[in-house]
């Protein structure tokens, strides 16, 4: 299959809505069903959808209340609401969410990972609907999350059997110290802000400075696997399936260090501190931009070894999609047109893997695939909900992308004016009163109330104005070059990016902010 060149021409709207479409059908709707309102996933080779997915169902809120806007769809509004309740349903009272994949034979077991990811969609929903509910149910989570933090930033993966799990050492990934945890830092941040609470705020933080000392001391190159290697080169088998092939120890793997980065990008779009945004991009620069072939195939694994050699001979569909969403915002943050053109390579791959679904679950992704884009049946053939869920939102932001820069003037950069990961652009031709150039009309998705932002002539010039005509200075985050922070009225950061010329070279150092704001 060919498809179109997305980097001036994005992919077809209905890639997007099919995508949603098979993610929606994938909710549990059976009456009286112990899981009815969460999300599962679709199995091509017994024909049914199989078991749910309680962390899926919950960082999939939030992107679900983006997608409405996008579509102009209100009744997902109702879906995600609905899926939130579920997750309430789901979360026991001391805080944690229930996992999906058994650990260890050992029952009930209870993830960090799983429960951080209710946390963002509870606090989504609670910034939408106001229901102090949702509210409750992300303190309960963030809670447990923290009781298992330990003082260096890592977390112990779980509770299991009542007991919390102190990893061994020779584990799979689920049950070690894993680095994947950062991906909470968006919904930790979020209850931080929303609660005044420091904890959890301190508690990303930690985790993402116990992540850059374990890069610095052991994967300086930028390659790193999902947690800490174990001593020697052994074999790495997998918890789900006796049958799948035994992975590398010694490797990086596409999906779970998407994740990684995509907690790093989040914590540094929330706070300004640059490590976040530095290891960021020393990891995609390290484990993708080398390894993606022209069609858009991402092998899942590469060797941590000098010969940076594919570790497996197929690829993670999800992580692909995960990379496209992440490779696109950081084009956002830097301009670097190569993440771009990566990223438009990658979404053609997983349209190519979309087309290639069955008719009993159109717009679905198979897990995993072939360098020719065709289902990889050596493992198994289910179509995951979580991998449409990235594309989805991949296709959504390089589409909004796109929109800006058709519309944007010409002598003004596209996009170097831009609101942060949490806003969306509204409009992009309002030209505040008094401002050399137009601004960007933008609203955060945690705060739904539209600002403008006028530019002037130097970025000391550069002031906010919401709709209540109040104006809100804005002030530079030194070392990095072009971007800003602000606290509008309701105390909500966002960073916008200024044309070139105006970017000042710098050194490291955390952001300037008024407490007066």
């Amino acid at each position: 299959m060919t498809h179109p060149d997305v980097s001036s021409h994005p992919l077809p709207s209905d890639c997007l809505r099919r995508a949603w479409a098979y993610v929606l059908a994938g909710i549990d709707h059976a009456e009286h069903a112990p899981h009815v309102g969460l999300l599962r996933s679709f199995d091509a080779r017994i024909g049914r959808w199989v078991k749910p997915y309680p962390e899926v169902t919950g960082y999939t809120i939030r992107g679900l209340l983006e997608a409405a806007r996008v579509l102009h769809e209100p009744g997902y509004e109702d879906t995600a609401a609905e899926m939130g309740r579920a997750l309430l349903r789901v979360q026991e009272s001391s805080g944690p969410a229930a996992g999906a994949v058994p650990a260890a034979d050992l029952k009930p077991e209870y993830y960090v990972f799983d429960t951080a990811q209710a946390v963002e969609g509870f606090i989504s929903l609670y910034h939408h609907t106001s229901d102090e509910g949702f509210l409750r149910g992300a303190v309960r989570a963030g809670e447990f999350c923290a009781r298992l933090q330990s003082p260096d930033g890592s977390f112990r993966p779980a509770v299991i059997a009542g007991q919390p799990y102190e990893p061994r050492g020779d584990e799979d990934w689920g049950l070690r110290r894993t680095y994947i945890q950062v991906r909470g830092a968006a919904g930790w941040h979020a209850l931080g802000r929303a609660t005044g609470d420091p904890r959890f705020e301190h508690m990303a933080a930690s985790c993402r400075d116990w992540i850059a000392g374990e890069v610095e001391q052991r994967y300086p190159s930028g390659l790193l696997p999902p947690c800490r290697a174990r001593e020697g080169r052994r074999p790495l088998r997998s918890l789900l399936s006796r049958r799948r092939p035994k992975l590398p120890e010694r490797a990086t793997y596409s999906h779970p260090v998407a994740y990684i980065v995509r907690g790093l990008l989040e914590d540094f779009l929330a706070t300004g501190e640059p490590s976040g945004l530095d290891l960021s991009l020393r990891i995609v620069r390290a484990a993708v931009l080398p390894h993606v072939r022209k069609n858009g195939y991402l092998p899942y694994g590469i060797h941590l070894d000098e010969g940076r050699t594919p570790a497996t001979g197929f690829s993670y569909v999800s992580g692909e999609a995960q990379y496209a969403w992440l490779l696109c915002r950081l084009w956002q943050v830097t301009g670097d047109q190569g993440l771009l053109e990566t990223a438009d390579r990658l979404l053609g791959y997983c349209a190519d893997v979309q087309a290639a679904a069955p008719e009993s679950a159109p717009g679905g992704l198979y897990q995993y695939a072939t360098s020719g884009a065709e289902p990889y049946a050596g493992i198994h053939l289910q179509l995951h909900v979580w991998g449409t869920k990235f594309f989805a939102e991949a296709l959504a932001l390089r589409n909004e992308i796109q929109k800006a820069r058709s519309t944007c003037p010409s002598r003004i950069p596209p996009l170097l004016v831009a609101p942060w990961t949490m806003a969306v652009v509204e409009e992009s031709d309002t030209e505040g009163p008094g401002a050399v150039v137009p601004g960007l009309r933008f609203r955060n998705l945690w705060s739904p109330g539209p600002i403008t932002l006028c530019g002037g002539p130097n970025a000391g010039e550069i002031s906010v104005r919401s709709d209540r005509g109040l104006d809100v200075p804005i002030h530079a985050v030194p070392g990095f070059p072009g971007i800003f922070r602000m606290d509008a009225a309701a105390r909500t950061s966002y960073s916008v990016f200024h044309a070139p010329e105006s970017r000042q070279p710098g050194g490291r150092s955390r952001e300037h902010r008024r407490d007066n704001l």
